[in-house]
């Protein structure tokens, strides 16, 4: 495999964790607006793509917790605390009160930054996560027999996988193992 292979297929492998990943994940500039956004995080909050590229953390952030948001998101661009956790209330577009767990990462490209990443989950209990992620599964398993789900999207369950397992290693050991769980589950493994 050439270095270009390489590139592509990791570029590639980037978006579709990107877009398939079960928790919402964001791209922030240094100033804190919205540079890219995935479907989670969409369908958590109300709004569309469009309207978070016009829009920064800000936002969509509780009063409450701005001032102290906008110290730790400062630090971590000045590389002070490149990475951070908070729970704190994010805002639907409908006017309700999202509560969420937030963790921000700072990515530098030789040394200088390069943009904020945001991952944030609902704080709901999993077992509400649970019952959805099954209930949806099961619902595709019973559209489609399960041998043939399995011989046509091979590359579907793969990704699921990896996904499951990056859960597990960096974003929440908890979600991971549902995920894991589910998919077994579904598997009939």
């Amino acid at each position: 495999m050439n270095d270009e292979h390489k590139a592509f297929s990791s570029k590639e492998a980037q978006r579709v964790y990107f877009d398939s990943a079960p928790i919402g994940i964001a791209h922030l500039s240094e100033s804190g607006r919205f540079t890219s956004v995935n479907e989670r995080l969409v369908e958590m909050l109300g709004y569309s793509r469009l309207e978070f590229l016009d829009m920064d953390m800000d936002d969509i952030t509780h009063k409450d917790d701005r001032d102290n948001d906008e110290i730790m998101f400062r630090e971590s661009v000045n590389g002070v605390c490149p990475d951070y956790g908070m729970s704190k209330k994010l805002i639907h577009k409908e006017g309700q009160f999202v509560p969420v767990k937030m963790s921000m990462k700072r990515t530098p490209r030789e040394g200088n930054f390069e943009m904020m990443v945001s991952f944030i989950e609902p704080s709901q209990p999993m077992a509400y996560m649970k019952k959805e992620l099954i209930n949806g599964m099961e619902q595709y398993r019973q559209a489609v027999p399960i041998g043939k789900i399995i011989q046509d999207n091979k590359k579907a369950f793969g990704i699921a996988a990896g996904v499951a397992i990056l859960m597990y290693l960096g974003l929440g050991e908890e979600l991971g193992k549902l995920i894991l769980e589910v998919l077994g589950r579904v598997l009939g493994e």
